[in-house]
């Protein structure tokens, strides 16, 4: 009985072993084949650098860029402040219209608790 115990527990912490080190090699292939494989990716190196003529081209095309994106920008701003004053007004005139309503159902209200008063 206690042989049997004991190579229960020999044979389960032999293949604890034996995972592990399978584990430990997987890693290690891993990691030597990242460190020794192909590049993730190439870097191309370009001789040709560009001219002052065409920093300068390049230049005024991005200055022509930002004035218009800055332009745009203004011209959104513009758009969404009416937008947002129009909502407004539409959110107070919906609230005034509610506000009527609640008014006239106060009256009606009224009428019956003076009708009901009277009629007791």
């Amino acid at each position: 009985m206690i042989l049997a115990d004991a190579s229960q527990n020999f044979t389960a912490s032999f293949l604890l072993s034996l995972l592990s080190a399978a584990g430990f090699l997987a890693w290690l292939v891993s990691s030597l084949k990242n460190a020794f494989g192909k590049p993730k990716r190439e870097v191309s190196f370009s001789e040709q650098y560009a001219t002052k003529q065409e920093l300068q081209r390049i230049e005024g095309y991005v200055t022509k860029l930002e004035h218009k994106v800055e332009t745009a920008v203004k011209e959104i701003r513009s758009e969404m402040k009416a937008d947002r004053d129009e909502m407004l007004k539409a959110g107070e005139a919906r609230a005034s219209k509610l506000h009527g309503r609640i008014d006239d159902v106060l009256e009606a209200v009224a009428e019956l608790r003076g009708w009901r008063e009277k009629n007791s």
